[in-house]
């Protein structure tokens, strides 16, 4: 984290039990994907956690 920058940090709540994780490819170009995730409590389907991320695609040499 770079100085300066205000530190947002959730308390850690981690309850045992089930749990899912759901992922989908929001958009994919030539060189980048976007991508986002949530993680669903299994008996009320309730949003516990989200995620997003950009991924740069990279062919094999």
């Amino acid at each position: 984290m770079r100085h300066g920058q205000p530190q947002h940090r959730l308390p850690a709540t981690g309850a045992a039990g089930r749990y899912i994780a759901v992922g989908e490819v929001e958009r994919r170009g030539r060189q980048l994907a976007f991508t986002h995730a949530r993680l669903l409590r299994e008996e009320d389907r309730a949003v516990v956690a989200t995620a997003t991320s950009t991924l740069a695609l990279v062919l094999p040499a």
